[in-house]
């Protein structure tokens, strides 16, 4: 019986931490995927945009979305898809995270809302370095520009509901990806102060 009681007892001690321990994989496995799907964007990654003619000033632009250019973020990634912008052949499973209904097909008549687990931030400028202004983050976060982003603002849904947000902040030379808890988002999330309106699905 006193063995009985050690053994559910060192159970119950290694349950919490082997949770934890997933988690913490899964989250460092959405954040690679993004830092993957980011690289898409640059035009340095994008076989469409290689050769000596090629404008880069008009492909970097078409990176990162302006005021009145799109209505959703959903849209956008049609358009970076369509133009060549992220690499070409994509399957749109790309832009889904844990719990966001999958659309595993390279047709953009299949790619809805439903689909997209991001929401983007206009009119970003990255500059030399790594600034601290967000360009992608998961939907979860329901937000309008960047300046309201609160714990509150989580909504319980797919992806990672109210337990934080996948963030990521672009550069010139690369880019940083966060997952942010509850209780940083007020701090971490927009440390700047950035008032940029957001693109949602």
């Amino acid at each position: 019986m006193l063995l009985l009681a050690v053994v559910v007892a060192a159970g119950a001690a290694v349950a919490p931490v082997a949770v934890r321990s997933w988690r913490e994989h899964c989250i460092e496995r959405d954040k690679m995927s993004t830092a993957w799907l980011y690289s898409g964007f640059r035009p340095n990654w994008c076989p469409e945009a290689q050769g000596p003619d090629v404008d880069w000033a008009a492909v970097e632009r078409e990176s990162f979305p302006h005021s009145g250019d799109y209505e959703t973020s959903t849209e956008f990634f049609l358009h970076l898809v369509e133009r060549g912008v992220i690499c070409c052949n994509v399957n749109y499973s790309l832009f889904a995270l844990p719990g966001v209904k999958v659309c595993d097909s390279t047709n953009a008549a299949d790619f809805r809302p439903e689909n997209n687990a991001w929401c983007v931030a206009l009119d970003a400028h990255p500059q030399e370095g790594i600034p601290d202004v967000p360009f992608l983050f998961s939907r979860n976060l329901d937000i309008q520009r960047l300046d309201q982003a609160t714990p509150d603002a989580l909504r319980d849904i797919p992806p990672y509901g109210r337990k934080g947000v996948l963030v990521l902040y672009p550069g010139y030379y690369g880019s940083r990806v966060e997952f942010i808890p509850p209780e940083r988002i007020a701090t971490d999330f927009n440390p700047t102060g950035a008032t940029n309106p957001v693109l949602r699905p």
